[in-house]
């Protein structure tokens, strides 16, 4: 392999597109992913493939049949397993020296110094808005870059996702209602996110509880979780 002799076989397509001394920073990183959905699944799959050799996740659900239709572990054999573990399963398969670090529960206020303790690099793929909101907050705080993902639901149109700091999402409900809710504590810049400025289409009414789900298509969470991904593998091997 020439310059890339040190390299193993499977980084090596990415060590000719980064360097040695790139993928050598990603093998050092430690990152956290919070949210193992349709948008946190993709993001650690990135993540892993690239060469990061040192992961956190954290995420307090089980797999639905629901789920099927954008989540990658999401299948009929994996229905009422935990996320955490199957990614655990999933993602030592294609990095036997991963180390990574499983933890099933749900990210707030009382546990976040504790789980996030060494991690430097997070990605936010977090549905509830106020632990959302709390872990950003957190991050920014404690200077730990953070890439925050807006809502994926809803839309349809990959052409329209954007990524750049959150003061200048738009168009987005979900990113509105963080930009408020950071505001009103101190916070207007400084932190990453992935949006769309696609106009959410209209939900279709059911019958059944007045708290409906949220509509969803395969490949807009993914391509929101691999944005997020691509965010930190360039800052993290360019830096």
């Amino acid at each position: 392999m020439g310059t890339f002799s040190l390299v193993n076989e499977r980084d090596s397509r990415t060590a000719l597109l980064i360097g040695k001394e790139g993928l050598s920073k990603l093998r050092e990183a430690r990152i956290a992913v919070i949210g193992l959905g349709g948008v946190g699944g993709y993001a650690v799959e990135a993540l892993v493939r690239a060469g990061i050799a040192e992961i956190l996740l954290v995420d307090f659900d089980r797999v639905q049949e629901s789920n099927i239709n954008r989540q990658l572990i999401a299948d009929y054999d994996s229905i009422g397993m935990l996320k955490t573990e199957l990614y655990a399963r999933r993602l030592t398969k294609l990095d036997p020296q991963l180390i990574v670090c499983s933890q099933t529960c749900f990210l707030d206020s009382s546990n976040m110094a504790e789980l996030l303790d060494g991690y430097h690099y997070v990605i936010d793929a977090i549905d509830s808005l106020n632990s959302k909101i709390d872990l950003l907050d957190y991050c920014h705080r404690n200077n730990k870059f953070v890439v925050s993902v807006l809502g994926a639901g809803r839309r349809l149109d990959p052409s329209l996702v954007r990524s750049g700091d959150i003061s200048q999402s738009s168009a987005c409900p979900l990113a509105r209602r963080v930009r408020k809710s950071l505001r009103e504590r101190g916070i207007t810049s400084g932190i990453s996110a992935v949006w769309s400025i696609e106009e959410a289409s209209p939900a279709v009414k059911e019958q059944g509880p007045d708290r409906s789900p949220i509509g969803s298509i395969s490949y807009m969470p993914a391509i929101m979780g691999l944005t997020a991904a691509s965010i930190l593998i360039r800052k993290i091997s360019h830096s």
